[in-house]
């Protein structure tokens, strides 16, 4: 099974391998469609794939 993390945890989780973003820059992004995550089943919280994180942090990159 893939681990997840919150979306809550992903700006700390991109710190740590180098790419500083904001919780709400991130936000947006995954609302807009522009990162992966999805709902965790019946909650209101988003989830990332912790494998997606290096597509994430180079995404974020070429957009800054």
């Amino acid at each position: 099974m893939d681990r997840t993390i919150t979306l809550a945890d992903a700006p700390r989780a991109l710190r740590d391998i180098g790419t500083n973003v904001n919780y709400m820059t991130l936000w947006r992004r995954v609302i807009a469609g522009g990162i992966p995550a999805h709902r965790a089943e019946g909650k209101r919280q988003w989830l990332i794939q912790e494998a997606d994180l290096p597509t994430i942090a180079k995404t974020l990159a070429e957009k800054a």
